[in-house]
C-alpha cells in the first residue's frame, strides 16, 4: 500500500518528501532545544532574581534581628538611656532596609504565583505595616520583653518563609540545594539573634528567669542542629568556611558568654558582661554568619547570570545555525528539486506532445552530463526520427495521390477511348450484319428466281459482290479500332507495372523507417543500462551507507532517491520500447498494405492481359471474317461467270447463303456482347486501380458530424487514415468529431447512398490517433 501512494506521487513531491524530514526534523530539534536553552535562561533570570529578592530579604531580617535585640535590652532596662541610643540608630537601619525590600518586592511580585505564595506575601506586608505601632508600643514600655520581641520574632519567620517559597523558582537542583542550605544558615541565624535578645535582656535585667534560662539553652540547641543540616547540605567549600567561622574568635567569645547565661541559670552569678558587650559579641559572630550568608547568596546569583549568559549564548548559537545550516539546506533543496522535476517534467511533457502527434516540440537539456541529459537527448533523437517518418509518410501519401490522380486520368480517358472506339466499331458490325442477314434473304430470293431471270441473279450477284467488298472494307476498319484499344490496353498495362515500381520504392522507405526505430529500441537499451547502473550505483551507496552507521543515513536517504530515479528512468524507458514497438509495428502494416497495393496492381496488369487477349481475339476473329467475305466475294464472282451453272447449285447457294446469315446473325449478337461487356471490364480495371491504398480497420465508434446545419450523431463501420465509412447519408464538406476527445478533422463526402457513405479526410489521421482509435475499439469489444 506504501509502495502504491508512492507510486501516485510525482517526483516533486517525492524529492519533497525526501528532503523536507531532515530539514523539518533538524529545524524541530533546534527549535526544541532552543526553547528547552529558552526555557532554561527564563528560569536562570528568575534565579537573579530570587538572589537580589533574598539578599534585600535577608539583609532586612538581618537588620529586624538586630533591632529586635536592641529592643529586647531596651525593655529589660525600663527604657536606659544606653539602650534608647541603641535602638533609634537601629531603627534608621531597619527603615533603610525596609524600604529597599519594598522595592524588591514590587519588582519581585511575578515571582509568586500560587495562592499560598501569595498569601505568604501579604502576611509579611501586613506585618511589615503594623511595625511602626509595634515600634510606638516598645517606646512606651507597654509592653513586655517576650512581647516586644514576639513581634519580630514573627516578621523573620514570615520572611524566612518567603525564602522557602522560593525554592521552586530555583532552576537547577544544585543551586536549590544551596537555596536550602542557605535556609539552615538563615534559620541558625535567627536562633542567634533570638539568644542574643535574651541575652540582652538578660544581661540587661541581671535577671535569669527559668523560662529565659530554658530559652536560651534550646536557641544554643537549635543553631547547632540547624548548622548540622548547612553541613549535610552543602558542598564541602562552604562547610568548610561555616567551621572556620564557628572556630573563629567570635564564636568562641559568644560560646564563652553564653557559659555564663546557662552557668547563671543553674545558680550562679550574672556578671562578667554588660548588655551591651553581650550584644555586641553576638552581633559580630551573626555579623560573620550574615557575610557567609550574603557570599553563599552572591555565589549562587553569579552563578545563575553566568548560567543564563551562556544559555543566552547557546539559544543564539541555535538561532544562527538555523540560520546557516537549515535555509541554505532549504534553498539548496529547492534548487535542487528545481533543477530535477522542472526538466524532467518539461521532457514528459514533450513525450506527451510527441505521442499525440505534436511535432512542434523543442526539447531542451540535451547538454546536461547526468540522466536527464540522456533522457532528454533520446526524447530529441525520438523527435527527429518521428518528424522523418511523418515526413515520410506524407511524402509517401502525396506521391500515393499523384499516382492515384493520375491512374484515374488514364484509366478513365482508355475506358472512355475504348468505350468510344468498341461502340462505333460494334454499331458498324451489326449494320453490315444486318445487311448481310438481308442481303442473304436477297441472294435466297434471288436464286429461287434464278432459273427464270438469269439476268437478275447476275445483277443480284453483282450487287452482292458490292456489298461484299464493302463488308470487307468495313471488317478491316473494325480490325484496325480493336488495334488502337489493344494499343491502348498495353499503355494501361505499363502504367500499372510502374505503380508497382513505385510502390516498391514507398515500401523500401517504411522499411528503413522499421530500421531507424530499430535504432531507437537500441538508444533506449542504452537508457536502460544506464538506469541499471545507477540502480546498482545507489544499492552500493545504500550499503556504504549501512556501514557509516549513523553518519551515513542522509547518503541512505539520497542513495534511495537516485535508485527510486533511476526505476523511474527504467519505466521511461520501457515507455519509449513500447512507444518504438507500436512505430514497428505501424511500419510493419504499412509494408503489408503497400504489398496488398502491388498485388493489386498485378491483378490489374493481369485483367489488362485478359482485355488485351480478349481484343486479340476479338481482331482473329474480324480477320477471319474479312477472309470469309474475300472468299464470298470470289464464290460470288465463280457464280457471276458460272451463270450457266446456277440452276444446278441453286440449292447449295440457298444453303450457303442461310448459313451465312446465321454466322452473320450470330456474329452481331457477339458485337453487341462485346460493346457491353469490353466498357464493364475496363470500368471494372478502373475501380479496382482507383481502390483506397490505405488498408480499413473495422470498428463500431460513435462520431458527430457537424457541417452547415444541425450536427449529426452516427457512428463509423470501417475507418483508415485518409477515410472512414459512416452510417447515413452525408454531402459536401464537414467536420467530423472524433471519440475519445482526439479531436475534430475537416473531411469531405466521397460517395454517399441512402444507408451509409464514404467520407474522405482532408489530412491523414496520425498513427498515434488511429492506434488510439483502433485501442478504443478493442477495449470496448473486450467490455
Amino acid at each position: 500500500m506504501f509502495s502504491r501512494f508512492l507510486s501516485s506521487l510525482s517526483i516533486q513531491n517525492k524529492l519533497i518528501l525526501a528532503s523536507a524530514p531532515p530539514i523539518l526534523a533538524l529545524t524541530i530539534f533546534a527549535g526544541l532545544f532552543g526553547w528547552g536553552e529558552f526555557q532554561h535562561s527564563r528560569q536562570m533570570s528568575k534565579t537573579v532574581q530570587v538572589t537580589q529578592f533574598t539578599t534585600d530579604l535577608s539583609d532586612l531580617v538581618h537588620e529586624l534581628q538586630k533591632e529586635r535585640g536592641r529592643t529586647a535590652g531596651f525593655v529589660s532596662s525600663k527604657g536606659g538611656d544606653v539602650q534608647t541610643e541603641g535602638l533609634t540608630e537601629q531603627k534608621q537601619a531597619t527603615n533603610a532596609a525596609l524600604a529597599n525590600f519594598i522595592s524588591a518586592a514590587e519588582r519581585a511580585e511575578n515571582l509568586f504565583h500560587t495562592e499560598e505564595q501569595k498569601a505568604h506575601l501579604q502576611t509579611v506586608n501586613r506585618l511589615l505595616d503594623g511595625l511602626e505601632r509595634h515600634r510606638n508600643q516598645v517606646g512606651t514600655l507597654q509592653l513586655g520583653v517576650p512581647q516586644s520581641v514576639g513581634a519580630y520574632t514573627e516578621i523573620v519567620n514570615a520572611l524566612i518563609r518567603l525564602v522557602q517559597d522560593e525554592l521552586s523558582l530555583i532552576a537547577t537542583t544544585e543551586m536549590s540545594t544551596e537555596m536550602t542550605g542557605l535556609i539552615s544558615l538563615m534559620r541558625a541565624k535567627e536562633a542567634a539573634g533570638l539568644e542574643r535578645a535574651q541575652g540582652n535582656a538578660a544581661f540587661s535585667s541581671s535577671e535569669m528567669p527559668a523560662a529565659r534560662h530554658q530559652a536560651i539553652m534550646s536557641l544554643a540547641s537549635q543553631q547547632v542542629g540547624m548548622f548540622d543540616e548547612f553541613r549535610n547540605t552543602m558542598p564541602v567549600e562552604w562547610t568548610s568556611r561555616l567551621e572556620t567561622l564557628l572556630a573563629g574568635q567570635s564564636s568562641s567569645q559568644v560560646d564563652t558568654a553564653r557559659e555564663r547565661l546557662i552557668q547563671a541559670g543553674y545558680g550562679g552569678e550574672l556578671n562578667g558582661y554588660t548588655s551591651s558587650e553581650w550584644f555586641d559579641l553576638t552581633t559580630r559572630r551573626i555579623n560573620e554568619l550574615k557575610a557567609l550568608e550574603d557570599a553563599l547568596l552572591a555565589s549562587i546569583g553569579q552563578r545563575a547570570m553566568a548560567v543564563k549568559a551562556s544559555t543566552d549564548l547557546r539559544v543564539a548559537l541555535i538561532g544562527v545555525m538555523v540560520l546557516l545550516v537549515v535555509l541554505p539546506a532549504i534553498v539548496f533543496a529547492y534548487f535542487l528539486i528545481n533543477n530535477i522535476v522542472g526538466p524532467m517534467k518539461e521532457i514528459t511533457d514533450n513525450l506527451d506532445r510527441l505521442a499525440k502527434g505534436d511535432l512542434d516540440v523543442k526539447v531542451s537539456g540535451t547538454d546536461r552530463g547526468d540522466e536527464i541529459g540522456v533522457l532528454a537527448s533520446a526524447a530529441q533523437q525520438f523527435m527527429m526520427m518521428s518528424a522523418q517518418r511523418e515526413q515520410l509518410v506524407e511524402e509517401n501519401r502525396r506521391n500515393e495521390q499523384e499516382a492515384l490522380h493520375e491512374r484515374r486520368k488514364v484509366l478513365s480517358q482508355m475506358a472512355n477511348e475504348v468505350e468510344t472506339a468498341t461502340g462505333e466499331s460494334v454499331r458498324d458490325i451489326v449494320t453490315v450484319a444486318d445487311s448481310l442477314v438481308e442481303t442473304a434473304s436477297r441472294i435466297q430470293s434471288t436464286l429461287s428466281d434464278a432459273m427464270s431471270n438469269a439476268d437478275n441473279a447476275n445483277a443480284a450477284t453483282s450487287s452482292s459482290l458490292e456489298d461484299t467488298q464493302r463488308a470487307s472494307d468495313l471488317a478491316a476498319e473494325l480490325n484496325a479500332a480493336i488495334q488502337e484499344v489493344a494499343e491502348s490496353i498495353v499503355r494501361g498495362d505499363q502504367l500499372a507495372r510502374d505503380a508497382v515500381v513505385m510502390a516498391t520504392d514507398s515500401k523500401s522507405c517504411v522499411e528503413d523507417l522499421n530500421e531507424a526505430t530499430q535504432q531507437i529500441g537500441d538508444f533506449v537499451r542504452v537508457i536502460t543500462e544506464l538506469a541499471d547502473q545507477t540502480n546498482l550505483l545507489a544499492l552500493n551507496a545504500t550499503i556504504e551507507s549501512a556501514r557509516a552507521g549513523e553518519h551515513g543515513k542522509g547518503f541512505a536517504v539520497v542513495a534511495s532517491e537516485i535508485k527510486q530515479l533511476a526505476s523511474q528512468t527504467n519505466k521511461s524507458a520501457t515507455q519509449i520500447t513500447e512507444r518504438v514497438k507500436q512505430i514497428q509495428e505501424r511500419t510493419g502494416t504499412a509494408v503489408d498494405a503497400i504489398n496488398r497495393i502491388s498485388e493489386s496492381i498485378e491483378t490489374l496488369g493481369g485483367v489488362t492481359s485478359s482485355v488485351a487477349a480478349a481484343v486479340e481475339e476479338q481482331r482473329a476473329s474480324t480477320d477471319s471474317f474479312a477472309n470469309f467475305l474475300n472468299s464470298n466475294r470470289a464464290a460470288i464472282e465463280v457464280v457471276a461467270s458460272k451463270v450457266a451453272a446456277l440452276a444446278d447449285t441453286t440449292r447449295e447457294t440457298s444453303a450457303g447463303a442461310s448459313e451465312i446469315a446465321g454466322r452473320v446473325q450470330d456474329m452481331a449478337s457477339a458485337s453487341r456482347t462485346a460493346n457491353e461487356s469490353i466498357p464493364k471490364i475496363v470500368q471494372k480495371a478502373v475501380d479496382a486501380a482507383d481502390s483506397r491504398k490505405a488498408p480499413r480497420s473495422p470498428t463500431d465508434q460513435e462520431i458527430v458530424v457537424k457541417g452547415s446545419g444541425k450536427p449529426l450523431q452516427t457512428r463509423m463501420t470501417d475507418l483508415s487514415q485518409t477515410g472512414a465509412r459512416v452510417v447515413g447519408a452525408t454531402g459536401g464538406e464537414f467536420e467530423v468529431e472524433l471519440p475519445g476527445n482526439l479531436g475534430q478533422v475537416k473531411a469531405r463526402t466521397a460517395w454517399s447512398s441512402d444507408k451509409e457513405s464514404g467520407v474522405e479526410f482532408e489530412k491523414p489521421l496520425s498513427s498515434n490517433i488511429m492506434a488510439q482509435l483502433l485501442a478504443m475499439h478493442k477495449n470496448s469489444d473486450a467490455a
